[in-house]
């Protein structure tokens, strides 16, 4: 089909708070004439930041919430590619949108949905005199301890059913098994 095209590397994204992700969008235009002016921009969700952007052929740039490349003339039956480096800021759902125009050819509105989620709380083990407890942060709404006795795939997970107790601001959980083959997790 004649036109400018682009598509995006990964078409959905999942993400976890923190992590840096990179996108790849691919630029063709599949004729029958030059486009002129082309150009790829897009915003970015208040849930990430852009890092960096690097256009090839051409010129790129962006701030912490948007970020556009001058891919300038592409002849018939060529391409480009465009990266942009992100950073996943909070949880949440959404699309990253971007456009990709000419000043002689017409271009899609290129869409990207996306799950931002959040990290799991690191556990903790602190000796005590009466034996290992397991430690997390309170603030962790969501999570669940889980135990498993063996990590060969496939893995089975199952919900620790005691309630940890509580001191301070962690979650404690103490270990009463000695088999060294227990292993736990958080997860939702």
């Amino acid at each position: 089909m004649p036109g400018l095209h682009g598509a995006v590397e990964p078409p959905e994204l999942v993400a976890v708070v923190g992590q840096e992700i990179e996108l790849r969008w691919r630029v063709v235009n599949a004729g029958p004439e030059t486009a002129a002016g082309v150009t790829l921009s897009g915003e970015v969700d208040s849930a990430f930041e852009v890092l960096d952007i690097t256009a090839s052929p051409g010129d790129a740039g962006g701030a912490a919430a948007s970020f556009a490349a001058q891919l300038g003339e592409l002849p018939s039956g060529t391409e480009a590619e465009v990266r942009v480096r992100l950073r996943a800021l909070t949880a949440g759902v959404g699309e990253l949108r971007s456009r990709l125009e000419s000043a002689n050819l017409a271009g899609p509105e290129i869409r990207v949905p996306f799950e931002v989620l959040e990290a799991a709380p690191a556990l903790a083990v602190e000796m005590t005199e009466t034996g290992p407890v397991l430690t997390w942060p309170m603030r962790t709404s969501g999570f669940a301890l889980e135990v498993t006795w063996d990590l060969s795939p496939p893995i089975r997970w199952e919900r620790v059913v005691d309630l940890p107790g509580l001191a301070g601001d962690r979650f404690q959980y103490r270990l009463t098994t000695r088999d060294p083959r227990t292993f736990y997790r958080l997860a939702r």
